[in-house]
């Protein structure tokens, strides 16, 4: 296993639960800590997504990023998808998608 995917119930109520949040931070920093990548589930906005990388979270999925798509309007959406402004980390255009 080389990625640890964070459940959608953790990442639903971090915008509101200082709890959840407290757990996703120790489960990003054990991740981190056995050298895993981490991937959230039920990233539904882009606060969520703000939050995620403040964190450290490397990857998402959910409608925040975009619905689910059949496989010839993904290839579509692949080729045209530009992550948000306020996605990137810093000034160098770096960004985590």
């Amino acid at each position: 296993m080389t990625t640890l995917k964070i459940d959608q119930e953790f990442i639903r109520t971090i915008l509101t639960n200082n709890d959840d949040e407290m757990v996703l931070k120790g489960v990003l920093g054990l991740a981190k800590n056995f050298q895993k990548g981490t991937l959230a589930e039920g990233v539904e906005t882009l606060e969520h997504v703000e939050l995620l990388l403040k964190l450290g979270c490397e990857y998402g999925q959910g409608y925040a990023i975009s619905k689910p798509l059949e496989s010839k309007a993904f290839m579509e959406w692949m080729a045209n998808w530009q992550p948000s402004p306020s996605w990137y980390l810093d000034n160098s255009q770096k960004h985590v998608s």
